[in-house]
Parts: C-alpha cells; structure tokens; sequence
C-alpha cells in the first residue's frame, strides 16, 4: 500500500531526476541560460555557471538516492541515522531554493522553478515530519 511518505519521496525522485537532466543539458551548453542560476545569462551558460551544474548534479544524486530509499526503491547507502538528518537538510535546501527562485530577475526561471521547489518543499516537510 502506498503511503503519504512512499508518494512524497516518489514524487521528489521523479522531481530530482529532472532537474538533474536539466542540468546536465546546462552543462552540456543548453541555450537555456535564462532559466537558472538568476536568468542572467542568454544562450548557453559561462563556463563557470556549466560547473556549478556539474557539482549540482551531486546534490540532485544524493536527492535521489535518499528519497529512492525512504519510496523503498532500493535500500539506502547512507545508514539508518543519517536519513533524518538528510530529511532536514534537505527540506532547508528546498526552503532557500524557494526564496531564491522567488527573488529571482528572472521571470522565465521564477515561474518555472518557484512552483516545482514549492512542492519538492512540500514533499520534503511530509517526509520530515
């Protein structure tokens, strides 16, 4: 039977590997600039900005596999007492995501990505709690 916590952690691997995708077409040099890191950059990303994606695949990787393990996808590499820990650290990742997307010049990456950190928000507090 599925839960409220299996479907949480479900909907944030499905949310995290898409995310993870973008970024790695960011890196890649996707002309989507305009969609991340502020929406200062048209076109394809700074070099610098194409490495923050690739290090930001790495939290999107523990995302997954965290809330893979807490969906009982696959077992958890992490250890019984860290997964609360990553429950919290993630919901206050989630929480300055949403100011920043929030407080964000741009238009295109404020109504595209305030919205899915909203619910990536919400999922996490469900599983947290």
């Amino acid at each position: 039977m599925v839960n409220d916590v299996s479907l949480a952690a479900s909907a944030l691997v499905v949310v995290a590997t898409i995310v993870a995708v973008f970024q790695i077409a960011l890196a890649a040099g996707a002309p989507w600039g305009e969609w991340a890191f502020g929406g200062q950059n048209k076109g394809a990303l700074p070099v610098n900005l194409r490495i923050s994606s690739v290090v930001s695949l790495l939290v999107y990787a523990v995302q997954i596999t965290h809330y893979g393990a807490v969906a009982e996808f696959w077992v958890s590499p992490f250890g019984i007492d860290v997964a609360p820990v990553l429950d919290w650290v993630f919901v206050v990742f989630f929480s300055l995501g949403l100011v920043m997307n929030l407080i964000s010049r741009s238009h295109k990456e404020r109504n595209l990505w305030a919205p899915v950190v909203a619910v990536s928000l919400g999922c996490a507090l469900v599983i947290a709690l």
